[in-house]
């Protein structure tokens, strides 16, 4: 039985790659729906720099608002267990 199981798998994977071969073997990029001009390099374009256009953009920062303080997830949490009576409370493992 487990046999036959196995071999029933390793068929269908067997299979499965062959025909991704096959595929990949027979497959015909369609000149009429690339379109070279889409992909083309911007004119002045030189290996390893970017153009002039990109150099003058604008960096973007992050800025802090002011007023209000940056809590941390912890910090947050323990303000709101603060905030609640937690003294009345059962403790866990023990069952009135």
């Amino acid at each position: 039985m487990v046999i036959s199981v196995l071999a029933i798998i390793s068929v269908i994977i067997l299979s499965g790659i062959i025909y991704i071969i096959y595929s990949v073997n027979t497959a015909e990029v369609q000149s009429e729906q690339f379109d070279k001009d889409a992909f083309a390099k911007p004119s002045g374009w030189k290996i390893g720099k970017m153009p002039p256009e990109l150099q003058k953009a604008s960096k973007v920062t992050l800025k802090k608002v002011s007023g209000h303080p940056s809590h941390t997830v912890v910090e947050d949490l323990v303000e709101r267990l603060k905030k609640k009576d937690i003294s009345n409370l059962p403790k866990p493992g023990c069952q009135k």
